[in-house]
């Protein structure tokens, strides 16, 4: 009996979590293209076979004598985990059913599986990586077989990426039985904790440090795709995710889901650490808010809270905008002021939990579209009359409405022969509103012309400004 596996995951499903089918008849990239396995180097196929069951899976080559693949490709339909000397790896091959100059088939002498991954519980997909020791070096000299790099310690979640997918599986989802060729599609990874379908299953929010999850616009992973690399195809070809699961049917176009490579929970384990840091774990206790100031315009400030992680993290935020992605901060600080350049946005909340295993994201809800600030007006003045010679006050009333904030001033400019022009200013915060009052000494000249002048009056009240002006008539001392 032949079983090529790749867990199911059920969108009917989404609420209650991942839902794990039978395991069904051989697939592979469901749209995709066969090519060459120079294309795809690293590629292998990983098969076990005894008397009673034969599972087949793809692989990563990562060096000589090391092979990445599922750990859900180690254990039968049973449960039972595979022995090492029933696992048999096909490197420098385009199609398994095809005999091929470069092929070079190898022994598995040990396995290793994440000690975080669990096969009771499927509904997981937990740290579903293994690592296969392999009985005798590969020749890595040629071009069908090399080893795929593996990602800097420390460097950034692979947001956008363009990346490839190579698996030895069926095109046709429906098929009842393998071909052999080695397929592949291109897709994107998807932002951090996003995974089109399942975006608000519990393993998007609260595992997303360790899964990445990756879209193709025209194909799909399917069963025989376990285990597969998700390669980056910009730059040095770099491993950054092992195929896991994708939806029920593998429609084109649905997410694929993959172990995170890049997290140290699952990086340092590849690497030889049997004993890996645990990335933080989200629960449903966990909450991300973000709160402002209302009317929601520039110089409001934006209040990002995390609460709820278990465990010693450290937290860090980033707001960005909605729209495009655009990251407008990112740091230990909980709180951004709004500036004019934010007029039309709607902007996010990212809260960040790191410790040594990686870092896990929490999404808050987003703002309403910032407006621009609102309009400050000047009260109508009555005519003013003064004393050459003398200081008049000029009270000046400013009506402001909530949502400005910062400097409130006002600006009182008569003609040069009349008297200096003079300023008041003061700091008020956001949410004022109502009225504004100045007093503005004006020292009326000994030599001012008598008569009647106008003088111009400017007022500013945060980002709001406005104009007026008033008649003086000047007197005699």
């Amino acid at each position: 009996m032949g079983v090529r596996l790749l867990r199911f995951l059920a969108l009917a499903a989404i609420v209650g979590g991942i839902v794990t089918g039978a395991a069904s008849s051989a697939r592979q990239v469901v749209g995709g293209t066969p090519i060459q396995v120079q294309s795809a180097p690293w590629a292998v196929f990983v098969q076990s076979d005894t008397d009673a069951f034969e599972l087949d899976c793809s692989g990563s080559v990562i060096d000589a004598t090391h092979v990445v693949t599922a750990a859900h490709c180690m254990f039968d339909t049973n449960g039972t985990k595979v022995d090492a000397a029933d696992i048999t790896v096909l490197a420098g091959i385009s199609n398994f059913q095809a005999p091929d100059s470069t092929e070079q088939q190898r022994p598995v002498s040990s396995l290793r599986i994440h000690p975080g991954f669990d096969r009771t519980n499927e509904t997981s997909g937990i740290d579903d990586v293994a690592v296969l020791t392999l009985a005798a070096p590969l020749d890595l000299s040629g071009p069908a077989v090399r080893a795929v790099a593996l990602p800097v310690a420390g460097a950034p979640f692979p947001r956008g990426a363009s990346t490839t997918v190579a698996g030895f599986g069926l095109e046709d989802a429906h098929a009842s039985s393998a071909n052999g060729p080695l397929e592949s599609s291109n897709g994107t990874v998807e932002w951090q904790g996003g995974c089109g379908g399942f975006s608000f299953n519990d393993f998007a929010l609260y595992d997303n440090g360790i899964i990445l999850c990756e879209q193709s616009p025209t194909s799909a992973i399917c069963n025989g795709d376990s285990g597969a690399g998700v390669v980056t195809t910009s730059g040095t070809p770099t491993l950054v995710g092992v195929a896991d699961a994708g939806e029920d049917g593998c429609p084109p176009g649905s997410d694929g889901i993959a172990a995170y490579v890049g997290a140290p929970e699952i990086l340092s384990f590849i690497q030889g650490n049997d004993s890996p840091p645990t990335a933080p774990r989200g629960s449903r206790a966990t909450t991300s808010d973000l709160s402002w100031g209302a009317p929601l315009v520039p110089r409001d400030t934006l209040r990002c809270a995390a609460a709820g992680w278990p465990g010693s993290v450290q937290l860090s935020y980033a707001f960005f905008d909605v729209s495009s992605g655009t990251i407008l901060q990112n740091g230990a600080s909980s709180t951004f002021v709004l500036t004019a350049a934010d007029i039309g946005r709607t902007v996010e909340c990212e809260t960040e939990a790191t410790n040594s295993g990686g870092t896990t994201v929490g999404y808050t809800n987003a703002t309403p579209r910032v407006e621009p600030p609102p309009k400050v007006r000047i009260a109508r003045i009555a005519p003013l009359a003064g004393r050459r010679g003398r200081t008049l006050i000029v009270s000046v009333v400013l009506t402001a409405p909530a949502g400005l904030s910062g400097t409130f001033g006002v600006c009182v400019a008569p003609p040069a022969a009349v008297a200096a022009r003079r300023c008041v200013n003061r700091t008020e915060p956001f949410g004022a509103s109502g009225a504004f009052r100045f007093a503005v000494p004006l020292a009326i000249k000994s030599s001012a012309p008598v008569g009647a002048a106008r003088i111009a009056i400017d007022a500013v009240a945060g980002l709001s400004a406005a104009k007026t002006t008033a008649t003086l008539r000047v007197a005699k001392s």
